[in-house]
């Protein structure tokens, strides 16, 4: 992906974004690719006095010491599908390749023994730490469901212990998602030293 787009409805097609195997620019801005730690994607709406007026995409990538953020806007339905297409064309071209190997090394550092940390989580062999509350959800106990907006999590027999992690806020979340259904359904936690 080698070309110029338009970030908002009414503007032209002249910021720069590129896409090649090792690299993503964006603007005037450059990341590489191996060094990705975290991503983000949303797609919400825009509301003005109570009024939708239009969506924002939002793909987002950081490394240890930079952060790219890729945001498109359409008002009044005007550009809505190049910017649906859009979007659609730069996640075929990132997504996968860098969510798997976000969760591999996240897997990785829960084989050794490690804590992984998504938003306010923090989850190793002994479970998940809520770490707002400093509370503690053993794997027995943990229950957990992807909603449209958010995954929530809670402790099975204690309904003071909770969380909702939103997909437009939280990075890492989908890597989140698959660490835990890895853990609590494909037994993952045999693997775990």
């Amino acid at each position: 992906m080698n070309e110029k787009v338009k970030v908002n409805s009414f503007g032209k097609k002249d910021k720069f974004l590129r896409i090649t195997g090792t690299t993503i620019q964006f603007k005037n801005k450059q990341i590489q690719r191996e060094e990705i730690t975290e991503i983000i994607y949303d797609v919400h709406i825009i509301v003005f006095y109570r009024f939708s007026v239009g969506r924002r995409y939002y793909i987002g990538l950081r490394t240890p010491t930079q952060q790219l953020d890729l945001v498109f806007k359409s008002f009044f339905g005007l550009s809505l599908d190049y910017f649906t297409e859009l979007c659609n064309r730069i996640t075929e071209e990132i997504w996968e390749k860098t969510t798997d190997k976000i969760w591999a090394e996240n897997k990785k550092l829960l084989l050794a023994g490690k804590a992984v940390h998504v938003g306010n989580c923090q989850i190793s062999k002994k479970g998940m730490v809520l770490t707002k509350q400093q509370k503690h959800i053993g794997w027995e106990n943990l229950h957990y469901e992807v909603l449209h907006d958010r995954l929530v999590i809670n402790h099975s027999a204690d309904s003071s212990i909770w969380t909702n992690l939103y997909f437009e806020n939280t990075w890492n979340i989908d890597i989140l998602i698959a660490l835990l259904d890895w853990i609590t359904k494909d037994n993952g936690l045999a693997e775990m030293p």
